[in-house]
């Protein structure tokens, strides 16, 4: 059985008829699906983050900033424009290294309860495109930060500092840690809890499973135990490791290691840096090797994983 409560949020004002494009009336519809509420808002706008690969594309679909585009028939998760409202929520669908962009989600908007921001819109708009330093920005400011030290311990409790030596540290399931500060460290527990920073010799690592760990600034390393949880790095002399299995590891400088020892791991560097990578034999370590990335036998920017002995591409984005 379907259980539906209607509710509406009419805005009137003085204004013809014919602008109330401009401020157009939002409803809300509420439907209960055993226990899982979906959230649909019809005609409504709101700003949102989104996560693209190389291509500025997203699971085929191209986007060019500036336009508009529309979907009939959207389901959350399913069909539809797939964005999130809070910034780190979209590293747990792509990783650090990927592409990233503020949208403005219109149309009709799902949302599913029980999970983190991300939101389902039948029109998408790619306002502009940002990088990792600004996505981590935003989230210290959609959290509020400014804190000498924030820390929580909530499920969706996201914490953020902007100050020298202010960290910021969360325990709870899907709850961001982030800092912009010089040696602002950031640590988060849960899972799909990720952690970033932008300060020199500011740390990120988190143990969450599809929780990941990302720094900009220099020698801030990014550490993280859990399966599918990336590691990235782009400052001098920032290292990236990974423990858990399907974990990917990414530095963008020489002179820096990433590690990738979880079982189907991956890394990839820059020519000058070092890759550390792991092999298994079923539940065991069969092997661990170290390679130079010199632009001949191993390139850069290319995901690579150890099978049979040796450095072999892996096919990851």
């Amino acid at each position: 059985m379907l259980d539906y409560m209607i509710r509406f949020l009419v805005s009137l004002d003085s204004k013809p008829a014919q602008n109330y494009d401009k401020t157009p009336s939002v409803l809300i519809l509420c439907l209960k699906v055993q226990r899982t509420i979906i959230f649909l808002m019809l005609n409504n706008m709101i700003t949102t983050y989104k996560a693209f690969d190389s291509n500025l594309s997203c699971r085929g679909f191209k986007f060019e900033p500036g336009k508009v585009y529309r979907e009939e028939n959207i389901s959350v998760c399913e069909r539809g424009f797939h964005s999130c409202k809070l910034p780190l929520d979209v590293l747990s669908y792509y990783p650090v290294t990927s592409r990233f962009a503020v949208v403005e989600a219109s149309g009709e908007i799902q949302r599913k309860t029980g999970g983190d921001s991300k939101v389902c819109s039948s029109e998408l708009k790619v306002v502009k495109e940002i990088g990792l330093v600004e996505l981590i920005n935003a989230q210290v400011k959609e959290a509020e930060g400014g804190k000498s030290r924030a820390t929580t311990t909530g499920n969706s409790a996201h914490a953020a500092t902007t100050g020298y030596n202010a960290h910021a540290a969360t325990t709870g399931y899907n709850a961001h840690a982030a800092t912009t500060g010089n040696s602002a460290h950031a640590a988060t527990t849960g899972d799909y809890a990720n952690a970033a920073t932008t300060g020199d010799y500011a740390n990120a690592a988190t143990t969450g499973d599809y929780a990941n760990a990302a720094t900009t600034g220099d020698y801030a390393n990014a550490a993280t135990t859990g399966n599918c949880a990336h590691a990235a790095t782009t400052g001098y002399n920032a290292h990236a490791a990974t423990t858990g299995d399907y974990a990917h590891a990414s530095t963008a400088q020489p002179n820096t290691v990433a590690a990738a020892l979880g079982a189907n791991s991956c890394a990839k560097g820059i020519i000058g840096g070092w890759l550390v990578l792991t092999e298994f034999e079923k539940e065991n370590i069969k092997l661990i090797k170290a390679f130079f990335i010199d632009g001949i036998k191993l390139k850069e920017n290319t995901f690579y994983k150890l099978k049979d002995g040796e450095a072999v591409e892996a096919n990851e984005r």
